[in-house]
């Protein structure tokens, strides 16, 4: 819920007033958010770890729609 009503620095925004003003922002972030969370399907049956994913170092940066699924150990 904050994604929506809060930007990076915990400021009150409105996303709608933002998508009216950007709506290629707004879309770029949705397709993003959607191409992570298909991948977490993919992963949670059964897919290997693609390069990135092997290199990442934090959860944000293995997916930030599933940072469950990050083991530092991989």
């Amino acid at each position: 819920e904050d994604k929506f009503k809060k930007d990076a620095s915990g400021n009150k925004r409105s996303i709608a007033e933002v998508a009216t003003k950007k709506p290629e922002l707004i879309e770029a972030k949705v397709n993003r958010g959607s191409a992570n969370a298909v991948r977490c399907l993919e992963l949670a049956t059964g897919a290997p770890l693609n390069e990135k994913e092997k290199n990442a170092k934090t959860a944000k940066e293995f997916n930030p729609e599933c940072p469950s699924f990050f083991n530092p150990a991989n």
